[in-house]
C-alpha cells in the first residue's frame, strides 16, 4: 500500500518528503497495528538490505566501514531466491549449484523479454526499409 501511494503519485519528484509522508500517514490511519507493521516491515527490510550492500560494496572497493566484519556477516546472512524448486538460501550457504541454478532461472525469466526486444528491433528494421513510420503505414491487415 505504501509503495502503491508512491507509484500512484502524479510525480514523486514533485512531492516533498513531508507531503508524501503525510499522505502515507493519512492512509495508514485507517489500518490496524498489524497491517501497519506488515507495510513498514518490507520497506525497512529493503532499506537495511540496501545499506548493508552499500557497506559491503565499500569494503570491496577498498573502503573500510566502521565494522567491516559485521557488514560481511550481514550480507552472508541475507537470503535470495534460487528457483521455484529450491526456494530461498542465504548468500553464505549458497552452493555453486545454487548460484548456477539462480543464474539459469534469471536467464529463463529474461528470455521472453529478450525475444520481445528482438521482435521490436526486427519490426523497426522492416519499417525503416519500407520508409514507413508505423505498421499501419504498410497497409491494411486482413481481419
Amino acid at each position: 500500500m505504501i509503495l502503491d501511494l508512491i507509484v500512484q503519485a502524479p510525480s514523486v519528484a514533485d512531492l516533498s518528503n513531508e507531503d508524501l509522508t503525510a499522505q502515507i500517514l493519512k492512509a495508514l490511519g485507517t489500518k490496524s497495528k498489524a497491517e501497519i507493521l506488515a507495510e513498514v516491515t518490507d520497506l525497512v527490510a529493503n532499506e537495511v538490505r540496501l545499506r548493508r550492500r552499500a557497506e559491503t560494496r565499500a569494503i570491496e572497493q577498498g573502503g573500510t566501514p566502521a565494522d567491516s566484519t559485521k557488514a560481511r556477516r550481514d550480507i552472508l546472512s541475507e537470503s535470495f531466491f534460487v528457483s521455484p524448486e529450491r526456494g530461498y538460501v542465504t548468500w553464505g550457504e549458497a552452493t555453486i549449484d545454487d548460484h548456477l541454478t539462480r543464474a539459469a532461472y534469471l536467464r529463463h525469466l529474461v528470455s521472453g523479454t529478450l525475444a520481445t526486444a528482438d521482435k521490436h528491433e526486427r519490426t523497426a528494421k522492416l519499417l525503416r526499409s519500407k520508409g514507413a513510420k508505423c505498421l499501419l503505414d504498410l497497409g491494411q491487415v486482413a481481419a
